[in-house]
């Protein structure tokens, strides 16, 4: 049993996500005679399920942010007129939210679909997979919430502009989109 007297918990500054705490967490000397090395096996089976539980955390927050980006988009073409009308009449706008709206719903879907199993019996394929064309997804639909704002969408007093670089970021971390296809391949070899 690890408990709390055998760690080490160190903060790290996160680069992108400010607003998540970051740590380090390392395994401390047990005591005399401890037996810190755990089986191939066991160290395999706990490394994916932390791996897996990552995953599917990061999709998540992911999914939370480009909730919140399609409620700003959605906010800003209800007040904001151009051509005589709301922008949100506009059919290049109203596709532009149909998009965030899909990609909010296709995400969704595939989490829920994987909800219905213990974390444990996923197949490490299949939770990558789903990060990989999840994050694809978010990041576009960000893109999105961003042209909804105009040259607003990218200042950073309006807020869209923080959901693109945090999206950005989750893409990258724990296996970005160059090593998660690499990562596929090598698991279903």
């Amino acid at each position: 049993l690890i408990t709390l007297e055998h760690l080490s918990i160190t903060p790290q500054v996160a680069h992108g996500l400010d607003e998540l705490p970051v740590h380090t967490v390392r395994r401390t000397d047990a005591g005399p005679g401890a037996d810190t090395d755990l089986p191939d096996e066991q160290a395999r089976a706990l490394y994916a399920n932390a791996l897996r539980q990552e995953w599917l955390g990061l999709t998540a927050i992911g999914l939370g942010l480009l909730e919140r980006g399609g409620e700003l988009a959605r906010e800003y073409a209800a007040i904001r007129s151009q051509g005589g009308k709301r922008i949100g009449e506009h059919p290049a706008v109203q596709a532009m939210l149909g998009e965030i709206r899909s990609a909010v719903r296709q995400v969704e879907l595939k989490l829920n679909g994987l909800r219905q199993r213990a974390v444990a019996e996923l197949a490490l394929a299949e939770v990558a997979t789903l990060r990989l064309s999840a994050s694809e997804q978010l990041v576009h639909a960000c893109h999105q919430v961003i042209q909804i704002h105009g040259g607003m969408g990218y200042m950073r007093d309006t807020g869209p502009e923080k959901f693109l670089r945090d999206q950005n970021m989750l893409r990258l971390a724990s296996g970005g989109v160059f090593d998660l296809p690499l990562f596929i391949q090598g698991v279903e070899a």
